[in-house]
């Protein structure tokens, strides 16, 4: 059980349940492209890769939002190295659910990027993905912990 008593999937490893089809995209590629990528795949975030496939950062939809639009940035001048989150979560594949959830918990973050032993992206898991495997009283529990850190919600 973790620290808070919310431990959802005892025993479970994030390769159980992780999304292993990621597209990811360069640092080096501009905003409107990954914009694009993001719109023909339906997906709200993009890992960001070096040339060894090793995450870097992460490119959320809110990112493109915030610190492109919002800032007026042109999105064909401005790399996604420019306004990803750098240092993204992550952990290895062979870690269980509840290390997950601690890390979700930590960094108050819906997704985690999975890596293999030499750090290469090989999966993600999301809040959503492990909200699926349990009960939907657990889950709920789960998602109020994760939103009151994430936003200050007094209780």
């Amino acid at each position: 059980m973790s620290r808070n008593g919310l431990c959802l999937v005892t025993g479970m490893h994030c390769r159980e349940v992780m999304k292993q089809r990621i597209l990811s995209i360069s640092p080096h590629a501009c905003v409107n492209d990954a914009a694009r990528k993001m719109k023909m795949e339906e997906i709200g975030c993009l890992p960001v890769c070096d040339d060894h496939g090793r995450p870097i950062g992460i490119l959320t939809d809110r990112d493109i939002v915030v610190r492109a639009c919002a800032e007026g940035r042109d999105g064909q001048t401005t790399r996604v190295e420019q306004i990803m989150t750098a240092q993204p979560v992550r952990c290895l594949a062979d870690a269980t659910i509840e290390h997950a959830e601690e890390l979700m918990l930590r960094h108050r973050t819906r997704r985690i990027l999975l890596t293999d032993s030499e750090d290469r992206l090989i999966g993600l898991i999301s809040l959503a993905d492990v909200a699926q495997h349990e009960s939907p009283m657990k889950s709920a529990r789960w998602l109020r912990e994760l939103s009151a850190r994430r936003f200050r919600v007094e209780r």
